[in-house]
């Protein structure tokens, strides 16, 4: 485009960032909206595509349309907002196409991760340790190895 990454173009760059996040949570806000109604995951994410499109897509328009005249300026000071008008017409387009494909992607994977599926060793290979109620940490022997505050250790009996 022939503008410089300026002053100017930050400050769009963060307003941008404001509205790549209200889409994001748009998007994700629908989403938990189905699943709380019943929905899984996917049925959630490809009813909430199409209901929250219209305000992504009306508000990413308005945004790129409305810096329009600032990027074609040509008056005083066009120096300075014109590259501003070029990163934020530039991001604004391909964070929205972005928005609405990489959002449900990873909104799926986080949701689909549970604890049993982080696991690296089986099962048979974990090691008990015993009740976590008969765990109880003493002033000589606390649990995370730093001595306990003497207003919580009771006589005789730790916390």
């Amino acid at each position: 485009t022939g503008f410089n990454l300026s002053l100017g173009a930050m400050i769009g760059v963060l307003l941008l960032m404001g509205l790549v996040t209200k889409n994001a949570i748009l998007l994700v806000d629908g989403a938990l909206q189905n699943m709380r109604a019943g929905d899984d995951v996917d049925t959630a994410l490809r009813k909430a595509g199409p209901r929250r499109l219209r305000p992504i897509l009306m508000t990413s328009a308005a945004m790129a349309i409305g810096m329009v005249p600032t990027a074609i300026g040509t008056g005083m000071g066009s120096e300075f907002r014109a590259p501003m008008a070029v990163a934020v017409i530039g991001g604004v387009i391909t964070s929205t196409f972005f928005t609405l494909l990489v959002v449900p992607v990873v909104f799926a994977f986080f949701e689909y991760i549970t604890p049993q599926s982080l696991k690296l060793v089986p099962d048979s290979q974990i090691e008990s340790v015993g009740d976590p109620e008969e765990i109880v940490p003493t002033q000589d022997h606390p649990i995370d190895g730093l001595p306990l505050p003497s207003h919580l250790i009771q006589r005789g009996k730790g916390v």
